[in-house]
């Protein structure tokens, strides 16, 4: 045995106490430590990643894909959370379907800007007119297909409707209508090329005379009114013509009304064949027509009113039953703003010139002066 003083045997008691404590402390650290780097590992960074990738997903960017695997609750988490965003992408599908369904040529596509692709229904291709091998380059490149987008809306047909012609033969006409705001775009495109042709059958039968083919009497007014109530600087120097053909109703009691037409349309072949630019002609009625040239200087006006009328005397038109018939036009112009009023008041200058013309000497084509007819000059 051994034997030891009860003094030797407690002197050491404090201080392994304090040992003992001071390693259960350390011990604990370092068992705190382990747990929260795990927690962190595989918790804390599992739940921020998730967080991240739903923010991006609220946003609008519906490429994000969710994978976070640190533990079997996560992967199930993220299973869930990528089908979620399966299905909003599916909506896009059955967008296509519904409109497929209805027979409707609209198309639907929409982007955002934390995205790199374009979601777009299928009538998009269809609707814009691209082969497969550009439609799949254009949606997976944002930039690329917002450029090709831009060289459409750069020249609108009518852009207060927001249509846009994207073809010219056969002619196709897109309403596109864009909804946006800070970081979403959402686009509807729908094909109204025969809303638009029909509108401009409409407005052709409506201001082109039948027989001639060029403006008729409203469709006259119309233009002059623009012209006259917008900037007056742009007619400088203009010329108002009313021409009336000589010896109709002889043409249509001798030979018929076919006739007559003919000589008619003739005249009106003459208008066009005179190419100028700033230039407005018309059948006001029966055998009267108008022309309305401005934006030229009084010489280039009065070359342009001899060219006119030396063609006209030097018309002529082949009738049904062979005979060679000429034709022959009486005129009266008056110039602007020489006679600085509306165009109405023109119309009626221009009118009493050419009455002088029928009463003295036909075949001609006069100026209208406010002095005596006697000395008007003749063409």
């Amino acid at each position: 045995g051994i034997t030891i003083e009860k003094r030797v045997l407690y002197e050491s008691v404090y201080p392994n106490i304090v040992s003992i404590a001071v390693y259960l402390i350390i011990s604990a650290l370092i068992m705190l430590c382990v747990i929260f780097v795990f927690i962190d590992r595989y918790v804390i960074r599992g739940i921020d990643t998730i967080i991240k990738d739903l923010a991006m997903i609220t946003d609008g960017n519906l490429d994000v894909k969710v994978d976070v695997s640190n533990s079997p609750e996560f992967r199930k988490l993220s299973f869930h959370i990528n089908r979620m965003v399966t299905s909003l992408l599916n909506n896009t599908e059955r967008l296509s379907q519904i409109f497929d369904m209805a027979n409707a040529m609209i198309g639907v596509y929409e982007y955002n800007t934390n995205m790199e692709r374009v979601r777009a229904t299928k009538k998009i291709q269809t609707l814009l007119m691209l082969q497969d091998n550009t439609y799949t380059k254009l949606l997976a490149d944002k930039e690329a297909f917002n450029r090709y987008m831009e060289t459409i809306l750069a020249n609108p047909y009518d852009a207060a409707h927001n249509v846009y012609k994207v073809a010219d033969c056969p002619p196709v006409y897109l309403r596109i209508l864009p909804f946006s705001d800070e970081k979403n775009t959402v686009c509807i495109v729908s094909d109204v090329t025969a809303e638009i042709l029909e509108k401009q059958r409409i407005e052709h039968d409506r201001d082109y005379d039948v027989l001639t083919g060029i403006y008729n009497r409203r469709a006259f007014y119309t233009k002059l009114d623009r012209l006259f109530s917008g900037n007056s600087s742009s007619l400088t120097d203009s010329v108002l013509i009313i021409l009336d053909m000589d010896g109709l109703k002889f043409l249509n009691d001798t030979y018929g009304h076919i006739n007559g037409d003919i000589a008619i349309k003739a005249v009106a072949d003459v208008f066009t064949s005179c190419e100028i630019e700033r230039c407005i002609h018309a059948r006001l009625g029966g055998d009267e027509f108008v022309v309305f040239i401005y934006g030229y200087s009084k010489s280039e006006l009065e070359e342009y009113i001899r060219k006119l009328h030396d063609k006209m005397i030097h018309t002529s038109v082949t009738l049904t039953n062979g005979v060679i018939h000429p034709i022959r036009i009486s005129g009266g112009y008056v110039f602007y703003p020489e006679y600085d009023c509306s165009f109405r008041d023109l119309l009626g200058l221009a009118d009493e010139a050419l009455y002088h013309a029928k009463n003295t000497q036909k075949g001609t084509c006069v100026e209208y002066k406010k002095t005596a007819f006697d000395d008007i000059p003749k063409l």
